[in-house]
């Protein structure tokens, strides 16, 4: 095969590689402590979650904003919401702070894709969200956290992103993934080295 062109291929495969490596060894991270995790949000807004990967956090309170994104079809699927405690929406209400801290935000990985027509991105009222903890934060949520960070809300440095009803992976499919990682950035070490021989005539 074409140096160059071995090359060409390699490069996109890797970043596939470097991704699930990341995904993998994360997900080995969450296996070394998989038991759940219960928290009162009123605790997590002061001390958050710790090191805990796989939580329940009780008596949250949607605090009314949520941005969303869309796939390649323009259907919502995902909706990212922030989740405060009484006394947040109290203070919210009150107008006691210039700015409502988020420290949690949740992400609903699986909305009613017509949740805008029916006004059902969020739930009203008292909810427990369970899910795996995210470590890395993706473009996506990059920017629905700066949609979210207006002149009314602020995002705490320190952001607990629960991925609502999701678990940990199994052992064995995050040891896939980074095997299949491992062999996808060989492809790129691989075309490395060969683009270092010298071409023969």
């Amino acid at each position: 095969m074409n140096k160059t062109l071995l090359l060409f291929v390699a490069i996109p495969l890797s970043v596939v590689g470097f991704t699930l490596l990341w995904f993998g060894g994360d997900g080995l991270l969450v296996n070394i402590d998989d038991k759940l995790k219960v928290f009162d949000i009123s605790e997590v807004e002061k001390n958050g979650v710790g090191s805990a990967r796989f939580v329940e956090i009780k008596k949250g309170i949607a605090l009314g904003a949520y941005t969303y994104t869309v796939d390649d079809l323009e259907k919502i699927n995902n909706v990212y919401f922030p989740l405060g405690s009484e006394q947040t929406i109290i203070d919210m209400y009150q107008n006691k702070v210039d700015k409502i801290k988020i420290n949690v935000l949740i992400q609903d990985k699986k909305p009613d894709p017509n949740c805008l027509k029916t006004k059902s991105c969020i739930s009203f009222g008292e909810i427990n969200v369970r899910g795996v903890t995210r470590r890395r934060i993706d473009y996506e949520t990059r920017k629905a956290i700066e949609r979210l960070n207006d002149e009314l809300i602020e995002v705490a440095d320190d952001l607990v992103i629960v991925e609502d009803n999701t678990e940990p992976h199994s052992v064995g499919r995050n040891i896939i993934m980074i095997l299949v990682g491992m062999m996808f950035v060989a492809t790129l070490v691989f075309a490395i080295i060969k683009n270092l021989e010298p071409t023969t005539d």
